[in-house]
């Protein structure tokens, strides 16, 4: 998390050089995301580990045969092959044309997923896409660039010929980077990206051919990572203020019933007697040009869903992004069910809500486990410090949080924590 963990994790004197601020510093000036965080510091997990997965596969589909055949064969968390299934079938929508509207939306909008699974190292994270990829009818066929011009380029060739794009991300974190570092080869792709995000078109200015334009750039994007060099590669800037906010997280851990000493070979002939119907049901649908509708009913338990997980205290910036993948997810339930009508209806609202509040879960996992936990602590201490000055008769001041409590070491990180604990109001 770059320097956001130098600011609330790692903050451990350094000889010579003196670092700036940072993520405090950054807090400091945005009062927003000062409340975000107090937000992180009272979130608790709502799912349990037992109950996350098979909880969002709905029975006799092709999602079950995948994660039955990796539940078989393999020692893989089945949150790869669960988000990898994901991906595929976004890309049908993207190749059929596929856009959904509602009464309150309005109409035209294209159903696309953005998600970053991160693992433990030696996962076979790649696995399930390069396996999935033999019986899927659409590709991951956007390639790893190294410019925005080259983003640009092949985006716009991909969305021409094949009418799609999809792109798998293994070891995405620096690319993430590269696409936050001012000056960096990556960097303008972060503003296509957002645009993108946004459904709005994107221009780029060449000196031979003017300005070129993607009226509709849109692709689906599934990253892979492990857990440690995710976490290092976001900045304080895109944590709070969107980028990386786009993106789902899910957590995928080793499952203690498919210890790696039991697969010591994955049996492919016994996954691809499961695999060989996985897409059965899509292939068979008439996609191209349909433009689903979500009901009235659809549209109700989305905001019934919407208000009973705001309840959980995550900030709110991540919240309204990751509800409002659930209308993505919906119109891939509604086609994994092999249901042929263009009615989006509640349950298949249902099936992408279950999918959601595992990405609510999972942004805690990932960023709380190992930013906000630390960040937890050095507000208790802070607390506490306060209630020993004042039973003294004294008031706390910046300068007695850096003396101290540990890692903190100047007066912006210290005048955040004071704010964290509610010692100091915003504003002041």
């Amino acid at each position: 998390m770059g320097k956001f963990r130098a600011s609330v994790s790692d903050l451990k004197p350094k000889k010579k050089v003196k670092k700036p601020a940072g993520f405090t510093k950054y807090l400091i000036d945005n009062k927003t995301h000062i409340d975000e965080m107090k937000g992180w510091l009272t979130y608790e997990k709502p799912i349990k580990e037992s109950e996350r997965i098979w909880a969002v596969v709905p029975p006799a589909s092709g999602l079950e045969k995948v994660l039955q055949a990796f539940q078989a064969a393999t020692d893989s968390p089945l949150e790869l092959c669960l988000m990898s299934y994901f991906h595929f079938v976004s890309g049908y929508l993207l190749k059929g044309g596929v856009t959904y509207g509602s009464e309150e939306l309005g109409d035209g909008f294209i159903p696309f997923l953005w998600n970053i699974v991160v693992a433990d190292s030696g996962a076979a994270k790649s696995f399930s896409v390069t396996k999935l990829a033999k019986y899927s009818n659409v590709k991951c066929n956007f390639l790893e660039v190294a410019s925005g011009a080259k983003f640009f380029e092949h985006l716009k060739d991909l969305l021409d010929k094949d009418g799609y794009a999809l792109w798998f991300l293994d070891e995405c974190a620096q690319f993430l980077k590269g696409c936050q570092q001012m000056g960096h080869p990556l960097f303008e792709i972060k503003s296509y990206l957002l645009k993108m995000y946004s459904q709005d078109p994107i221009t780029r200015s060449t000196k031979k051919g003017g300005d070129l334009v993607i009226e509709k750039p849109v692709m689906s994007i599934l990253g892979m990572n492990t857990v440690e060099s995710f976490i290092k590669s976001i900045d304080e800037e895109s944590l709070t203020d969107g980028f990386c906010q786009r993106f789902g997280l899910i957590r995928a851990k080793p499952d203690p019933e498919r210890e790696i000493k039991d697969y010591p070979l994955y049996n492919y002939k016994e996954m691809d007697g499961y695999l060989i119907d996985a897409f059965k049901k899509i292939d068979e649908l008439e996609l191209n040009g349909k433009n689903f509708w979500f009901t009235k009913d659809a549209e109700l338990l989305f905001k019934m869903g919407f208000q009973q997980h705001f309840s959980k205290k995550i900030p709110g910036s991540f919240y309204r992004r990751n509800l409002f993948k659930a209308f993505s997810y919906a119109v891939i339930y509604h086609v994994i069910l092999g249901k042929e009508n263009l009615e989006i209806d509640a349950e298949d609202m249902a099936w992408a809500l279950r999918m959601v509040e595992i990405h609510l879960n999972d942004i805690f996992l990932i960023i709380g486990t190992d930013v906000v936990d630390d960040l937890k602590k050095k507000v208790e201490h802070t607390k506490s410090l306060e209630k020993r000055l004042s039973e003294k008769g004294k008031n706390i001041r910046p300068s007695d949080v850096v003396h101290s409590v540990r890692g903190i070491e100047n007066k912006d990180q210290a005048i955040v924590v004071m704010k964290l604990a509610g010692i100091i109001e915003n504003g002041e």
